[in-house]
């Protein structure tokens, strides 16, 4: 923990969500929250929430992975 109370993680590191099925559609095809991002046609921090838990992952992303293996 920092000062602040802040966590000073890796930025790298992946974060593991259990049943996140962005995070693990991207492993599986071992590619970028950017690479997926322009697959899927949305922002890479629009990924990255969803990823992390700081958004729900929507309908669309749902639909996608569906669609594709995911």
């Amino acid at each position: 923990m920092t000062a602040h109370g802040g966590d000073r993680r890796s930025s790298h590191a992946p974060i593991y969500h259990p049943g996140n099925r962005l995070w693990e559609y991207r492993m599986m095809r071992g590619i970028t929250q950017c690479q997926l991002a322009e697959e899927i046609h949305l922002a890479q921090q629009t990924i990255s929430g969803m990823e992390s838990g700081a958004y729900k992952i929507s309908d669309y992303a749902h639909a996608w992975l569906s669609e594709h293996g995911g």
